[in-house]
């Protein structure tokens, strides 16, 4: 007996709707921000620990370690402000 498969339309609802819960999971978790900001906090990390082995930094060097340090401050502002707020989700009936 052959088994049985699902019609065209449903596997296509059920995918659906399986991207829609991966999607939500995903803004609710708020993954790339997350990752976005762990790569700036690595990148700054790794350009700080050169500048600190160079033997006589110059000021362009400086000035790159001062623009990289002074750009974190906005970029982690706006993931702190950024994503789903509680009452956004109350509002819409979900939890």
């Amino acid at each position: 007996m052959p088994a049985p498969t699902a019609a065209p339309g449903r596997t296509a609802s059920l995918f659906i709707g399986f991207c829609s819960v991966i999607a939500q999971c995903t803004n609710r978790l708020r993954v790339v921000p997350r990752f976005i900001v762990g790569g700036y906090g690595y990148l700054i990390w790794v350009v700080v620990q050169w500048y600190m082995t160079l033997p006589d930094p110059n000021t362009q060097q400086a000035a790159l370690i001062t623009t990289l340090v002074g750009i974190s401050v906005p970029v982690f502002g706006f993931y702190m402000q950024g994503g789903i707020t509680a009452g956004a989700i109350q509002a819409n009936g979900k939890t």
